[in-house]
């Protein structure tokens, strides 16, 4: 599960449904910000659109499909902040783990 890929298309999807696409750039919230992830999509998209970066942020947060494993979004001034589904999430990685690809080679173990 990429929680980031998968916002980054919704949020993509979002934009271009408003007449402003955009490639998006998915980050962690700093710690002192609400949210798991954010976005300053909304800046990108208020340059192209003449408007209020927070007014097209509000209206990214209504437009967002959120994938599976993201529980909220808000618009938080001119920034997009989503909130991770943690029981979800942790679902998705217990029943989905992920595999390692096969390898051919060697293994080394050291031991003292």
């Amino acid at each position: 599960m990429d929680l980031k890929a998968e916002l980054k298309a919704a949020v993509q999807q979002a934009a271009a449904e408003l007449g402003a696409p955009v490639d998006v750039a998915i980050q962690e919230t700093p710690a002192n910000k609400p949210g798991d992830y954010g976005t300053p999509a909304a800046f990108q998209m208020a340059k192209a659109l003449g408007q209020n970066p927070a007014q097209v942020a509000a209206q990214l947060a209504q437009k967002v499909r959120l994938p599976a494993g993201i529980a909220r979004v808000e618009a938080a001034g001119p920034f997009l902040n989503f909130f991770v589904d943690v029981g979800a999430f942790v679902r998705a990685v217990v029943e989905e783990p992920t595999r390692i690809p096969a390898q051919s080679g060697k293994v080394v173990i050291e031991h003292p």
